[in-house]
């Protein structure tokens, strides 16, 4: 009795099916409760979000205002579109505003997966997508880092001429592997292999060759989609993957040139989340850890947030002396750093790795009240290139301290 009229009304919910749009529907009893009269009201009754079937979600800073906007694969009656959630919130509390269901006409058979990355070292974010007939396609951005433009140039192909391709829904995730300052290709696909293409071109021109030593012959059964971090901050990178119903996750023992893949278990967070789960890390607020965003076959995301500070940790009851941020975050290129001061004082600005080293000091002096403005380029104190990975901003004054993280992306 949903409008508390002494007779019951009625839901019904639906198959999720890409020709379904309907989700919870609503029949309000407008009889009595001995002769029921169920009128449809509404086929939508709870207002979430919803991208069909097969939801993929990723995250990345595209347009350039400090903060990670949201991006979801999916597929609605009948084909695969993309789909932009802008944050109009902040790094700290996000809130996402869905800006367009079909991101620059972005489309594919039955469903469509994500990935972003630079791809020819133009300091803007590229896109492949993930088809449902298994191959790749490449978008260029031909925009800007604040104002992006995608345009299709082509279906991946390997340096052999062959298009890259994993049977059927296709799971790329762009990252570098193998720290030779190019992205690299890894896919997932419906057979359940996860497998990996290193780019042995250049950071502008990419040409992807398969290895099958990386992941030698790791199959999760069915519908892999993996996601590499360094989870366990030993410095090389871990592998989570999408399965059928369940994350599975193998802890990398050896390095990101001899990896060592150790199963720790198939079902991470003790819990299943229908098919063709799609996990995805990121720290949504900006407390320097990954949470986790999770899509599957039903077309909705599901959040964890990460309660476990991990990296740079403290305890701060000194009242604010200044304001720290940086975007874009992940970065490819070069990072800015931005220091708001509400007083004129000593501070020193550095980058840390996960181990807790200095790696480069990028200010240290007296700063004036209000706006100030920095830079990071990725290299370290002596202008050696640093690995891909997750970094701290440190910024340190007589009676205060903070630290964020940033994601180094090559």
């Amino acid at each position: 009795d949903i409008d508390g009229d002494n007779d019951l009304d009625l839901f019904v919910t639906v198959l999720y099916d890409v020709t379904v749009p309907q989700s919870l529907m609503f029949y309000r009893n407008i009889g009595t409760p001995d002769n029921s009269d169920f009128r449809l009201e509404n086929e939508n009754f709870l207002k979430t979000l919803d991208a069909g079937i097969n939801s993929s979600p990723v995250f990345i800073d595209i347009d350039n205002d400090g903060d990670e906007d949201m991006f979801i694969g999916g597929a609605k009656s009948p084909n695969g579109t993309l789909h932009y959630l802008e944050n109009t919130g902040t790094a700290n509390d996000p809130s996402f505003l869905l800006i367009d269901s079909t991101y620059f006409g972005i489309e594919g058979d039955l469903t469509i997966t994500p990935s972003f990355g630079d791809l020819d070292n133009d300091g803007d974010y590229d896109l492949i997508i993930g088809e449902f007939l298994g191959r790749f396609s490449f978008y260029e951005n031909t925009g800007n880092q604040s104002s992006p433009e995608f345009q299709f140039v082509e279906q991946l192909k390997d340096s052999a001429g062959n298009f890259i391709s994993a049977g059927n829904i296709a799971r790329p995730f762009l990252i570098d592997i193998d720290n030779d300052n190019d992205l690299d290709l890894i896919t997932g696909g419906f057979n359940g292999q996860v497998r990996s293409y290193r780019n042995i071109g250049t950071a502008d021109n990419f040409i992807f060759v398969r290895d099958t030593s990386f992941f030698n012959i790791l199959d999760i059964g069915d519908v892999s989609a993996p996601y590499l971090q360094d989870y366990d901050d030993d410095g090389d990178l871990d592998l989570f993957a999408g399965g059928e119903d369940r994350i599975f996750f193998y802890r990398n023992d050896g390095n990101n040139n001899n990896p060592v893949w150790v199963f720790v278990t198939d079902i991470y967070l003790n819990t299943t989340f229908g098919g063709y789960v799609f996990p995805f890390f990121t720290d949504i607020d900006n407390d320097t850890d990954s949470d986790l965003f999770i899509g599957n076959i039903k077309g909705g995301v599901y959040y964890y947030e990460n309660t476990t500070v991990t990296g740079i940790n403290f305890e701060d009851n000194q009242p604010e002396s200044f304001n720290l941020e940086s975007f874009p975050n992940p970065f490819n290129g070069s990072a800015n750093i931005i220091i708001n001061m509400e007083k004129t004082e000593e501070v020193t600005i550095s980058i840390y790795n996960i181990l807790g080293e200095e790696v480069r000091q990028l200010f240290s002096g007296v700063l004036q009240l209000g706006k100030n403005k920095f830079s990071w380029d990725g290299k370290g104190s002596r202008k050696n290139n640093l690995s891909s990975g997750n970094y701290f901003v440190v910024a340190q004054t007589f009676n205060n301290f903070k630290a964020i993280k940033l994601i180094f992306l090559k």
